[in-house]
Parts: C-alpha cells; sequence; structure tokens
C-alpha cells in the first residue's frame, strides 16, 4: 500500500480484506484514488456488498475490523470521535464525515446516529440554525475536552 501511495503517487489508499466462513482471506481489494470522494463511493459500494455465500468482508483499518452488519457496532467509531475532536469547538458536520471516510473503517451514514445520542445524553452540545438534525452549514457541534 506504501508503494501505491509513493510510487502510484494515490492520495488515498485502502485495502479491504474478503473471508471466507473459516475466517481466512479468500483475497484482497485494494483502491487507490487521488480523490476523496472515490473513498466515499468505494465504502458506499463496499458497505452495499451481500455477505451471503460465505465471504464477509472486513476492513481493518486503524486495527477495527467492522463486518457487514444491517446494524455495525458503531461504538469504535462513537470513541474515535470524541478522541479526535475532545475539546473542539464549532465542527461541522462536513468534517465530521470525512474524518470518517477518511480516517476510519466506516461510513459518513453511521455518524449522525452517533451525534444524535451523543446530543440527547448532553455529551455534546449542538448549535444549529434549523429545528433539528445535523443540516450541512447549519449546525455546529462542541465536544467536551474528554472522552467521558
Amino acid at each position: 500500500m506504501a508503494q501505491l501511495k509513493e510510487v502510484g503517487g494515490f492520495e488515498y489508499v485502502r485495502s479491504f480484506a474478503m473471508t471466507n466462513h473459516t475466517g481466512n482471506v479468500s483475497y484482497y481489494l485494494v483502491h487507490g484514488t487521488h480523490h476523496r470522494e472515490g473513498v466515499k463511493l468505494m465504502k458506499a459500494a463496499m458497505w452495499k456488498a451481500d455477505p451471503g455465500g460465505g465471504s464477509v468482508f472486513q476492513d481493518r483499518l486503524h486495527g477495527v475490523e467492522v463486518l457487514f452488519d444491517p446494524a455495525p457496532d458503531t461504538e469504535p467509531l462513537r470513541a474515535e470521535l470524541l478522541s479526535v475532536f475532545a475539546g473542539r469547538s464549532a465542527i461541522s458536520i462536513d468534517e465530521i464525515e470525512w474524518h470518517t471516510i477518511l480516517e476510519t473503517p466506516y461510513r459518513e451514514t453511521h455518524v449522525r446516529p452517533i451525534l444524535t445520542a451523543l446530543e440527547k445524553s448532553g455529551v455534546i452540545t449542538v448549535r444549529r440554525n434549523a429545528t433539528r438534525g445535523f443540516p450541512s452549514g447549519r449546525a455546529w457541534i462542541d465536544f467536551p475536552n474528554d472522552s467521558e
């Protein structure tokens, strides 16, 4: 992967291991792109993959394994967001979603439910020029100094 970045000049390189029912790697899919939108599209395609047929997709980015599941364990993402954005104020939803896409095995679609739960529990503060949700350019999130 380092060679794809250094020699191939790809800014973003991700690898995905396809494992079979025994847990052994069947093959690796490596994706390189110059555009962060390409990472977003590749993740969307991989998360839509049908795990039936004996293979299960695993993304081991940052040492976190995420198995395709209609309801994946997003606790590692919750902890990551609280850690990375700790003590920061006025963070846009766009910044949080791009961090999630580029630096974690998760998709941007996993972010808003986590932020909604964090807001409801009083962990984060959301300032918005909207009635609800996290509309782009109309909501700013303040994170606590430490991750609980």
